[in-house]
């Protein structure tokens, strides 16, 4: 079998005869992913045998089946190439064979699928060379239970299965210790941002950081929006609430951070880290000493300290929180988690809406009822048919009891009420609606009566037909159109 330093010459060609090269013929042959080691076998020798019977000009060597046959003295270019590398074909072929597909299905080893790898194992302990035969791991130190797996062809190629706190080397063929904090070339601790490196065994280890860093190689400046020094202490973004909307604003390199709570939420005044545990209902305007009754605080009349992002003293009497404020009669409603509100406006008897805007602010418009439909037209006959029908808007103008929304003083919500008095407000919908009628037969038309559409034409009716047309019926025509215009369909006003 040929050693690993024949494999360079092989693999390039440099083996010529006559031009041709031997490896790279059969080289590219010898695998086929989808074919067993037993009839990729098959293949390769009947190419041999049919290549050995190849002139070089490509026609089939007599000397094959006639061994007495003149040519058989000069031998072809494939012939004693093969005859160089295989001198003795009955044992040289299996030799070639198994160099070639051995390395090739190791090199493909892992492009296999799971049932290709069961099945192309079990050829590789068939028909290739085993490294581990003997088990070389049965006297080399670290080696858990003797296990020797085979990863190639050569002698050389093989590993040993170490224990848990060693690694193998290849190139060395020995396991060896490996503690990662003592690793020099790839540390695995940034050493300025760390106080310590702990290894638990060969894989796992912790880097425990100064406190301004994090991360787990203490590359990191400290985010206590992510992480804090005490790791048992929720994070920053915890305590924010960030999944709900909420902002989490981290002061890097410390341990510290501040909350942005949305509308809908508010710090607990009685925990000691920025949060936004508090739910406020978007319909309620919240006083302070609404806070002091709901915080289970005592109830003082004096200032008190109010747990935020910065140090904050409010008096009892502020407002904090300013609730949707839903005008004329519109009512408050907010979602299960108090994150959406909307003022729900009131409608009149036949459920129309009375008032719009956001917090009703806006007067609507009233229709009137709807006319009677008019006639269908066409009225006698057509395909498509239609009337009509119309309403009037009542109210167009704003009622003197309305209530506007505004955060101005009241000589400004006069000021906005008076200008709005001079515009019209608009009715939602439309004034006049187009209604289908049932379909009839078609309309047809036409210029003659139905007197003559029953007449039979002859030479002297087809003459006087002639003649009434053009002398007659132009003048008869224009009379007809002016009269028509009288009949057109009513122009509809919107």
């Amino acid at each position: 079998m040929p050693t690993t330093s024949d494999t360079g010459s092989y693999l390039t060609g440099d083996m010529y005869t006559s031009g041709y090269s031997f490896w790279s013929k059969y080289d590219s042959i010898v695998f086929n992913r989808s074919l067993r080691l037993k009839d990729s076998f098959n293949n390769f020798r009947n190419q041999i045998y049919s290549d050995s019977c190849i002139e070089d000009n490509l026609k089939k060597w007599k000397c094959c089946e006639q061994p007495n046959h003149p040519s058989c003295s000069i031998l072809p270019s494939k012939t004693k190439a093969i005859e160089t590398m295989l001198s003795d074909p009955q044992t040289d072929i299996s030799l070639v064979f198994a160099y070639l597909w051995c390395t090739k299905v190791w090199v493909n080893f892992h492009t296999f699928n799971a049932t290709q790898q069961r099945d192309f194992l079990e050829d590789i302990e068939t028909g290739c060379p085993n490294p581990c035969f003997g088990n070389p791991c049965k006297n080399t130190q670290g080696v858990k239970n003797h296990i020797c797996h085979v990863t190639g062809t050569f002698e050389n190629e093989y590993q040993c299965h170490c224990k848990e706190e060693m690694i193998w080397d290849k190139h060395l063929r020995i396991c060896l210790p490996i503690n990662p904090c003592d690793r020099k070339r790839f540390q695995v601790c940034i050493p300025e941002n760390t106080l310590q490196c702990i290894a638990y065994n060969s894989f796992e280890y912790e880097c425990i950081c100064k406190s301004e860093y994090m991360g787990i190689d203490c590359s990191l400046p400290r985010d206590a929006c992510y992480e804090r020094v005490d790791k048992s202490q929720s994070n920053g973004n915890f305590n924010c609430q960030i999944h709900l909307g909420n902002i989490c604003q981290p002061i890097l390199g410390t341990d510290y951070y501040q909350c942005i709570c949305l509308e809908s939420y508010q710090p607990l005044l009685y925990t000691s880290e920025p949060n936004c545990f508090g739910r406020i209902n978007p319909c309620h305007t919240i006083h302070v000493t609404d806070l002091l009754i709901n915080s289970s605080l005592n109830d003082e009349k004096e200032n008190f300290h109010m747990v935020s992002n910065k140090n904050q003293y409010i008096q009892p009497s502020t407002v904090i929180y300013w609730g949707l404020t839903c005008l004329n009669g519109g009512q408050c409603v907010a979602s299960e988690d108090f994150t959406h509100a909307a003022c729900v406006c009131p409608t009149a008897p036949d459920g129309s809406l009375l008032y719009t805007g956001l917090n009703c602010e806006y007067s609507i418009g009233i229709w009137s009822s709807w006319t009677l439909p008019s006639p269908c037209f066409p009225k006698n006959c057509g395909l498509t048919r239609y009337r009509w029908r119309r309403r009037q808007c009542l109210n167009n103008t704003i009622d003197d009891g309305m209530i506007f929304h505004s955060p101005d003083s009241l000589a400004k919500l006069n000021e906005i009420g008076t200008l709005q008095r001079r515009m019209p407000l608009p009715c939602p919908g439309v004034a006049e609606e187009i209604l289908p009628c049932p379909p009839l037969e078609p309309c047809i038309k036409s210029h003659f009566s139905d007197f003559m559409m029953e007449k039979k034409f002859s030479y002297e009716t087809l003459y006087y037909f002639t003649y009434t047309t053009i002398l007659i019926l132009p003048e008869i025509d224009r009379h007809c159109f002016l009269l028509s215009l009288d009949e057109q369909i009513p122009m509809i006003s919107l």
